[in-house]
This record gives structure tokens, C-alpha cells and sequence, in this order.
């Protein structure tokens, strides 16, 4: 068995957020199953093309790895395929990032001629198209359409799950595919030991990408009552800083800093510093207003850190595990509630501390197991 897999956004770059992880986690899985290759579409041939080496380092997040627009163009009719009489009747394709172009229509049209599987994240530039920036919702429909075309479709949470059978049945498509679930890994590497609760300046981090449903501008409030209250403490911020909403954050960040607050923005850094990151803070704050899961919750739980994030949807989802204070995310003032509380209340951090050890984190090996079920079911 082949599988043919479309990781056409993961490898423009080694960005390692939720769903680039997933890209590389499962392409590496499958590598153990079989003969895997990697597909991008381009947009210009309407078609699939293999990758160039140097994309095949950014799928393998080599961060020195940055593929060229101009390359590609140049390069692109060396590397292009005719995967329609590549691919087999018994052979998969894989298709686990968001595709908002002409993979709609080139899905809808090929699709019965071979095996495919998707997984989808979430539907918020459809159910929240206010909290997500233009180019994401354009298209988002027909991208949903598409998935009704898969042999296989797996989210990563029920409440993905739940969106996404109830975009079908709006959309008049009848409900006779049987969607499954396995939530994110959250194999990370990292310290096992938890920090000590007494520090002199203890860290608080934050990592998302710079956008508006992530909610930094309403931690950055709740931040600063706390500090004006004389509660002793620094902010890290790790994220991508988006278009549109990034300009807002960094804004805000600057502001505090002139201010003299201690709050620290870092871009992007690799998988070692970020394993650094979590060892030295304290505690993490997640004040997403909306998730497809939460994977950062998991990440930080897996490294010891207690979390602080929203009550509702996927991310309650996620933090049902344990180890985290769930509150009302959209008020800065529960925000400030909860994160003095972490800072100042050993007894509630020792709590969420236990809580932590008895979590089953779910393995990429575990992962592997539940997807060859769905994928041989």
C-alpha cells in the first residue's frame, strides 16, 4: 500500500503550530507503514507536484530550510506528477491540512477513482467568521463539501465533530458518513519534574499565533490590573504574528514594556528553546476564545504546567483531562481572578499539580494504533 500525502502548506516553511505538528507527526507514521510521498499542489499547473529539497526540509522542520516562490516557479515543471495514474485503487490518499482552492473542485471530480482520508481540525471560519481573517473563510464552505467527498473523515474533537455534521445536513448532504475522533497527541519532550511553586518573578507563558480569537489584548488587561495590584510576575508571549491582528498585539506589547512591565514577545524559536520555555515557567495561559482542540493545553500539561484557559467548547474538551483552571475567557477580570489564584494559592497549584500526574497522555504510537483502525476498518 501507497500513500500519497498533501502537505502543501506544512512545507512552505517549519512552522510547528497544531496543525503542521499533526502534518509531520502523521507523515512520519505512515513512513513506518509504507511508502509515503508528499504532494503540493500548485496553483499555477492545477495540479499535485512532488516536493523540492528544500521543501522536504521544511516538512522535516530543518528552521534553516526556507523554500523560494521563485524557485518553485522556475523549477516547477521538473517536479510536477500526474498523480491520477500514479496513484492505485488500494493506495491512500492523505489529506490532512485546510485547502481553500482548486483542491475542491479536483477532490469533488477525482475522488471515487482512489481510498482517501482527511482529518479536520474546526470549523470557525464558518461558525465564527468574525474572529478569522478574510483569506481563511474564503472558500471554507466549498472546503467543507469537499470532505463529504473523502472515504474517511476523522476530527480531532467532538465539538469539530458536531460542526461538521451539522454543516452537511445544512447543506442538504445526506448524513450517512460516519465521522471518528482522535484528539492531538500530546507526545512532547520536556522536564518531568514540576517547578517550584516560590520564585522571586515567576514566569507566566502564553504561546499561540498573533490573531484575534487567541485573545491576548484581554490577558494583556488582565495582566496589567495584576501588576498594578503588586502581583510580582512576567509574561511570555511566543507567536507568529498574523496579518491584520498581529500589528494590534505587538502594539499592546510595546505599550506595557514602555511602561515598564515585564513582558517579553518572541516569534517564532525552535522546537529546543520552546522545551526551554516550558521548563522555565511557572504556569501557561491560553485565553483562546475558540479552538478546533487546544493543543498547547496538552503540551504544557505534558511538561508539568498547570493551565489557565477558556470554560467552554473543544478547549473544555481538552482540559477535562485535569490540570487546568477553566474560566470565562472573554472577561479580563475572571482572567485576573484566575491567574491570582495560580500566582498566589499553593494549595490550588499543588491541586492542578496531581491532577497533572494522572493524565493519560496519548502517545503518537497510540495515535498510530487508532489511525491504522479507522484507516483498515
Amino acid at each position: 500500500m501507497n500513500f500519497w500525502m498533501d502537505v502543501t502548506n506544512t512545507c512552505k516553511s517549519a512552522l510547528n503550530t497544531g496543525v503542521p505538528r499533526t502534518v509531520r507527526g502523521i507523515y512520519q507514521i505512515l513512513r513506518k507503514q509504507g511508502t509515503v510521498t508528499p504532494l503540493r499542489w500548485d496553483s499555477t499547473l492545477h495540479q499535485y507536484c512532488l516536493l523540492t529539497p528544500t521543501e522536504k526540509r521544511a516538512l522535516n522542520e530543518d528552521l534553516n530550510a526556507t523554500p523560494s516562490k521563485h524557485w518553485r516557479f522556475f523549477t516547477r515543471r521538473f517536479y510536477k506528477i500526474d498523480l491520477l495514474s500514479k496513484i492505485s485503487p488500494e493506495d491512500y490518499f492523505i489529506q490532512v491540512e485546510i485547502f481553500q482552492d482548486e483542491r475542491n473542485q479536483w477532490i469533488q471530480r477525482h475522488s471515487p477513482k482512489f481510498k482517501s482520508i482527511a482529518i479536520f481540525h474546526d470549523a470557525i471560519a464558518w461558525t465564527h467568521p468574525e474572529l478569522t481573517v478574510a483569506k481563511r473563510t474564503d472558500r471554507f464552505d466549498e472546503y467543507m463539501v469537499s470532505l463529504y467527498n473523502f472515504t474517511k473523515v476523522i476530527t480531532i474533537s467532538e465539538e469539530s465533530r458536531q460542526a461538521l455534521q451539522n454543516f452537511w445536513i445544512s447543506s442538504n448532504l445526506n448524513f450517512d458518513k460516519a465521522i471518528s475522533i482522535i484528539p492531538w497527541p500530546s507526545e512532547f519532550s520536556g522536564t518531568q519534574t514540576p517547578p517550584p511553586f516560590s520564585s522571586p518573578l515567576p514566569e507566566v507563558l502564553t504561546i499561540s499565533t498573533l490573531e484575534q480569537r487567541k485573545n491576548h489584548l484581554t490577558l494583556f488587561k488582565a495582566c496589567e490590573q495584576l501588576w498594578q495590584k503588586g502581583i510580582s510576575f512576567k509574561l511570555r508571549v511566543i507567536g507568529k504574528k498574523c496579518p491584520f491582528w498581529g500589528d494590534r498585539v505587538i502594539e499592546e506589547i510595546t505599550r506595557l514594556q514602555k511602561k515598564g512591565y515585564p513582558i517579553l514577545w518572541e516569534n517564532q524559536i525552535s522546537d529546543r528553546k520552546l522545551q526551554q520555555a516550558y521548563d522555565d515557567c511557572l504556569l501557561t495561559a491560553y485565553p483562546s476564545l475558540i479552538e478546533g482542540f487546544g493543543l498547547p493545553i496538552l503540551e504544557s500539561l505534558s511538561h508539568h504546567r498547570p493551565v489557565l484557559c477558556s470554560h467552554r467548547g473543544a478547549i473544555a474538551e481538552t482540559a477535562r483531562a485535569g490540570g487546568c483552571l477553566t474560566v470565562d475567557v472573554s472577561s479580563a477580570e475572571k482572567i485576573e481572578e484566575g491567574l491570582r489564584a495560580l500566582l498566589t494559592d499553593r494549595s490550588l497549584y499543588n491541586r492542578l499539580q496531581k491532577e497533572i500526574l494522572e493524565i493519560q497522555f496519548l502517545s503518537w504510537n497510540q495515535y498510530h494504533q487508532r489511525f491504522q483502525e479507522i484507516l483498515f476498518s
